[in-house]
């Protein structure tokens, strides 16, 4: 076997290293951005705890309304299931 029987491999080998490229990459961007958040937490405390406060307030809020949701549109149903009671011959009532 000669080695030109391998040179298909080649072009894998240059996709591994641009795989590695990238994630060499993400990883400098994702130290960068938690050495600003570290310092940014560092810098101003008190304005970091807002903010989560409010994000969690926000998500607790949306959680809820959506959970109200659910429920409303459950007593719709047993609305809608008891009207329709009243349509059924009486022997079928419960």
């Amino acid at each position: 076997m000669s080695h030109s029987q391998y040179e298909p491999h080649e072009p894998a080998k240059s996709r591994v290293e641009q795989a590695t490229d990238i994630g060499h990459q993400t990883l400098d961007q994702a130290t960068e951005a938690a050495t600003v958040v570290r310092d940014t937490v560092k810098e101003h405390p008190i304005t970091t705890l807002a903010l989560v406060g409010g994000v969690a307030l926000a998500i607790g809020a949306l959680w809820k309304l959506r959970r109200s949701s659910k429920l409303s549109h459950a007593d719709t149903l047993m609305e809608r299931l008891s009207d329709l009671q009243q349509h059924l011959p009486k022997k079928w009532r419960v």
